[in-house]
């Protein structure tokens, strides 16, 4: 990154929040749901925490402007920003650089967190779990991980750096994470909605008919716990392995990724930005992720106890109904493991919507009619073709 343009940014930044203060202002941070903007947003959050200044965060979905006409100081990330008397703006770009629009800045960079991490690391308390956050984000964009997606020199750069602080290590060999079962170009534009080992792949690799609603709870932790002795035989996973060497709910850092997109289909901007905030995250995932399972495990039996439920609306293709959107991938594949064809495809009904995984669908267009929107990892729309 170029120590010119770093220099510069640091001393907006730090100037800005020096006159907020002075003034007894506020900062408003706007972010977009990309992943990286909102750890980024995270990291901007508790820098400012720490130096006991006024925010307020207001997350939005990728694509959505933002306008005001207020006095109020913004930093956007990854948002279109209008109106603010005085704003920063940082945008996705190739290169890192900086530019003047009258009184506010335009920033672009390859990578908001890794930035941030950069411009504030002599200015705030930068602890682990933050630099393990802003790694997930910037790997985001490489979940996932497969021979023909190059690294960049940024992302080397930052892999390098970890090393010799000794955060992660590297390993040749089998990658642990991932199980590279969907189709390659669907699968890079997307997440998952939640990652499980064991129910992420094309088939839950084991009978699960016998279990019951807690056992099955009890596999689903069971299978989170024991992701590390994951053995996944595939040429496409053979490279650089990153594992993570600190005290971890995560060890490999594509796992780590992989779940932090998870948590951005499923809990949205609020849940991803404060588990960065608080300090004890690890116990918070274990929980989220228990009740997740919970809920999880228990949408599916409902379905399955109930006759209504499920109705077989063409070849090959299943309507569920469901009484609340919960995670669908791993509801899909327990289903099919349980009373439905292994190659079918299963549309949740919710309300007056369909929803279906966006990582099942290779064509929008095959089984949908007329408009659609993508929310999260799901496409949400109102009538099958």
């Amino acid at each position: 990154m170029s120590s010119d343009v770093l220099r510069d940014l640091e001393k907006a930044i730090s100037s800005t929040i020096a006159n907020i203060s002075k003034e007894g202002w506020k900062l408003r941070v706007v972010a977009s749901y990309d992943v990286d903007a909102l750890i980024a947003a995270g990291i901007i959050i508790r820098y400012l925490q720490q130096n006991n200044v006024r925010y307020e965060f207001l997350p939005l979905p990728t694509g959505v402007k933002f306008k005001s006409n207020d006095e109020t100081p913004t930093f956007a990330l990854d948002v279109d920003v209008h109106g603010p008397q005085y704003y920063i703006s940082f945008t996705k770009g190739s290169n890192l650089g900086i530019s003047k629009l009258g009184k506010n800045l335009v920033v672009s960079t390859p990578y908001y967190s890794a930035l941030f991490i950069k411009v504030l690391e002599n200015l705030m308390i930068l602890t682990n779990d933050v630099r393990y956050y802003s790694l997930g984000a910037t790997l985001s964009k490489l979940i996932p991980r497969i021979k023909v997606k190059h690294i960049d020199a940024n992302v080397k750069n930052l892999l390098s750096e970890l090393c010799d602080i000794n955060l992660i290590k590297v390993v040749r060999g089998i990658k642990i994470f991932n199980y590279s079962v969907l189709d390659i170009a669907n699968a890079l534009k997307t997440s998952l909605d939640i990652f499980i080992p064991g129910y992420s792949g094309v088939d839950v690799d084991r009978d699960v008919k016998g279990l019951s609603e807690e056992d099955l709870i009890k596999d689903l932790i069971n299978k989170l716990e024991a992701t590390t002795q994951t053995k996944v035989l595939s040429n496409d996973l053979y490279g650089e392995n990153y594992l993570i060497t600190q005290e971890w709910l995560f060890k490999d850092a594509y796992e780590f990724t992989y779940a932090l997109l998870s948590f951005l289909d499923l809990h949205g901007a609020y849940y991803l930005t404060a588990s960065l905030i608080i300090s004890n995250y690890t116990s918070y995932i274990k929980q989220l992720y228990r009740a997740v399972f919970k809920d999880i495990v228990s949408n599916i039996y409902k379905i399955i106890d109930s006759k209504e439920a499920i109705s077989r609306v063409k070849q090959g293709v299943y309507k569920v109904r469901l009484g609340r959107l919960t995670p669908l991938t791993p509801i899909s594949k327990v289903l099919k493991s349980l009373i439905l064809p292994t190659n079918s495809l299963i549309v949740y009904e919710l309300d007056d919507f369909l929803y279906v995984p966006l990582s099942e669908v290779t064509d929008v267009k095959l089984l949908v009619k007329d408009d659609y929107e993508v929310v999260g990892g799901l496409i949400k729309f109102k009538e099958l073709r």
